[in-house]
């Protein structure tokens, strides 16, 4: 794999991470127009967020650690582990649901009222609404290390295949789960929840090529012409594959199975009535909003302040074999 492709891989999978973190976290925090902060913090109280943003944090860390683990090359071990440090240490610093909280708040005052966070509260007392808390957060958090493998793995492969000259292979078709499996019945409950999912993926994935272009910004300052031209095509050549050769249909299909694999087919059934019932529908829709805000700010506040310095530190690792840059102690 060229160093360019390795950075690619290695950035990709941490991006991947946060942004599933960004993505994961905002359906647990709602908020509203005009809703008081009080009023808000009672809401997440209610739902144990932080609880469930230490569950997200400790299981990126996981899939990070078992990542330098599994390694049996000393050196490259050493190279993953500093890595890990290097990536656990930002999610930390910039996930901590004490600075996410009023982030949260703010944004998601623009979608709601107190009255409308009532209604939330209220809904939380339904048996789907209980199931969505007891059950649905641990499958988050689940999903979470589920897709950031995944595409981590996928980067990786499109990689590997390029340097090789290789044709870029798209994931294999999952057959159609049999009707009435509880694997047909979690893939039609992620459907009817609506376009969540797909806008989601979508967002992950222009976001991935914002930090491909970012990356080849900032270390292609000291290369002459050529070869900025030369690292500007590999780049493209690799965004281009990776958009292609990922689709969101390989992951609804993983996002369905996680369900499947974590509920029970009658726990799957209510979520699924519920999901086509108009009240929860139109729930969902004004949730969906202020989900968006609040991932909107996250991810600028990724683009802006958490990648570059990550991505310094990924540079500095592989340029020192496994050693970060030296980090200068707050005062």
């Amino acid at each position: 794999m060229s160093y360019l492709s390795r950075l690619t891989s290695l950035l990709s999978t941490s991006r991947a991470a946060l942004l599933a973190a960004g993505v994961l976290l905002a359906p647990m925090a709602l908020a509203g127009q005009g809703a008081s902060p009080a009023k808000l913090h009672a809401l997440f109280e209610a739902q144990n967020t932080a609880s469930s943003v230490e569950q997200i944090i400790s299981a990126m860390e996981g899939q990070q650690r078992a990542r330098f683990e599994a390694e049996t090359d000393p050196e490259k071990k050493e190279k993953a582990k500093a890595i890990y440090d290097v990536t656990s240490k930002t999610i930390r610093r910039h996930l901590d649901w004490a600075k996410l909280e009023p982030v949260a708040i703010s944004a998601y005052q623009k979608h709601y009222d107190d009255a409308e966070v009532d209604a939330l509260i209220a809904y939380y007392q339904t048996p789907a609404g209980k199931l969505h808390i007891s059950r649905m957060v641990p499958v988050a958090t689940e999903l979470l290390q589920v897709i950031s493998s995944h595409i981590g793995a996928r980067v990786d492969e499109i990689s590997d295949q390029i340097d090789k000259k290789q044709p870029v292979k798209k994931a294999p078709v999952v057959p159609v789960p049999t009707a009435g499996s509880k694997e047909a019945i979690a893939l039609d409950f992620v459907r009817a929840s609506g376009d969540q999912y797909r806008v989601q993926f979508n967002a992950q994935m222009a976001e991935l090529d914002k930090s491909m272009q970012k990356q080849l910004e900032m270390f292609s300052g000291s290369a002459d012409k050529k070869q900025k031209a030369k690292m500007q095509a590999e780049i493209k050549k690799m965004a281009q594959a990776i958009r292609s050769a990922i689709s969101y249909a390989e992951i609804e299909r993983l996002i369905a199975d996680t369900y499947a694999k974590k509920m029970s087919q009658e726990e799957l059934a209510l979520l699924l009535d519920d999901a086509k019932n108009p009240k929860t529908r139109s729930l969902q829709a004004q949730r969906f909003a202020a989900d968006q805000t609040m991932s909107q700010v996250l991810q600028e506040d990724m683009q802006k302040n958490i990648m570059p310095k990550l991505m310094m530190e990924l540079l500095s690792i592989m340029k020192t074999g496994g050693q970060p840059a030296a980090e200068t102690s707050p005062q």
